[in-house]
């Protein structure tokens, strides 16, 4: 049995030859009895008339370009193309759902990344560090301020590393940055990241679903809490050294660059609960616990 239509695809369009001009013609009335819209361009081809109609069906992707001579037969060939609004919608589409697929390996850098610029933020917003040794920069799109000092940021990215390869292993339970009195080495605040993670995922290596943007703004409530602790939080009156915890499972080995640490707890302390966020992998819970200070306590 002979197709009625075979089709090639020259340049990216989809060309159509009919077998016989009847097939054609059917097709044109059929279209035109759906009310399709057509508009025709004249060309001149030796002096004699060519016209190009475009119809296009309502509701339908396609736009049918047709010619036709001067006695007003078609030729034995037809193409059409795909409407731009519809190419748009297609692409925005997959863009769409591209961006809202969360791996494991994409869920460890987003938390990852997020301890480093919050560690740097309660580092500037707590003054351990000089205010001149920052510098702004955006993230989260939100000004963040990132430490120059060389040591700082070196143990920053070596801890990320660390974190990410956990997080990817299902390993890490929880990382505290603890600020210390340089002096007396007494803990003043905990910073507590408190994280669940999604069993299956690194089981079965499935992935799940959420966009960038939901996971942006709760992380941009974190930054806005820490940016903001000077007005919940006591004044560190004295200086201070930082140090910076990670709880993971019992099988973990110990890597060389860290030791085994006590818990550097505080006796009693207030504790400040803030927002949380969730990568649909790996979920992040704050809270900050701090030394009570003694005007409190009268």
């Amino acid at each position: 049995m002979v197709p009625l239509l075979s089709a090639s695809r020259p340049r990216g369009k989809l060309a159509v030859t009919c077998p016989n001009v009847f097939t054609l013609h059917f097709i044109t009335n059929l279209l035109l009895a759906h009310q399709t819209l057509i508009s025709c361009n004249q060309f001149s081809n030796k002096q004699k008339p060519i016209f190009l109609c475009t119809l296009i069906p309502p509701n339908h992707p396609f736009v049918f370009h047709f010619l036709f001579s001067e006695n007003q037969k078609p030729a034995r060939l037809f193409f059409f193309t795909v409407k731009a609004k519809y190419k748009r919608k297609r692409i925005m589409a997959s863009r769409t759902v591209a961006k809202d697929i969360i791996t494991l390996r994409g869920s460890a850098a987003i938390v990852s990344e997020f301890f480093g610029y919050a560690a740097n933020s309660i580092l500037y917003n707590r003054a351990v560090y000089p205010e001149e040794s920052f510098v702004k920069v955006k993230k989260y799109g939100l000004p963040m301020l990132l430490t120059q000092d060389e040591g700082v940021r070196s143990f920053i990215s070596n801890l990320n590393a660390q974190l990410s390869e956990w997080l990817e292993a299902g390993k890490l339970q929880r990382v505290v940055l603890v600020i210390m009195s340089k002096a007396t080495n007494e803990v003043l605040e905990r910073w507590n990241f408190s994280i669940e993670t999604d069993g299956e995922v690194v089981e079965k290596g499935v992935s799940r679903e959420k966009s960038d943007k939901e996971i942006m703004r709760e992380i941009q409530a974190i930054m806005r809490q820490i940016a903001s602790s000077i007005t919940y939080l006591p004044c560190l009156d004295e200086s201070c050294v930082f140090d910076v915890l990670a709880y993971t499972d019992k099988d973990v080995a110990v890597p060389f660059t860290w030791i085994e640490s006590d818990p550097k707890l505080i006796a009693n302390p207030q504790m400040v609960k803030l927002h949380s966020f969730d990568t649909k992998i790996h979920k992040v819970d704050t809270l900050v616990s701090y030394k009570n200070d003694e005007w409190d306590e009268q």
